[in-house]
């Protein structure tokens, strides 16, 4: 199986967050990747159906209905 190497300069601050939420630094990349890749597969479905996020409140979080 493919198996990437996490970029050098990564480690130490990857290390850091793992720390601060008392959880292991693998759990906490996988986390990440799953969310990025989750974003990016409804970024390209939205563009598929031709509804394209706006750009600028892509980055803002979704607010959850009162």
């Amino acid at each position: 199986m493919y198996s990437p190497k996490i970029d050098e300069s990564l480690i130490p601050r990857l290390y850091r967050l793992g720390k601060e939420r008392h959880m292991p630094m693998t759990e906490l990349v996988s986390g990440m990747i799953r969310n990025a890749l989750a974003e990016q597969e409804h970024s390209v479905a939205m563009a598929a159906i031709g509804n394209e996020p706006d750009e600028a409140n892509a980055s803002q979080p979704v607010k959850a209905a009162a």
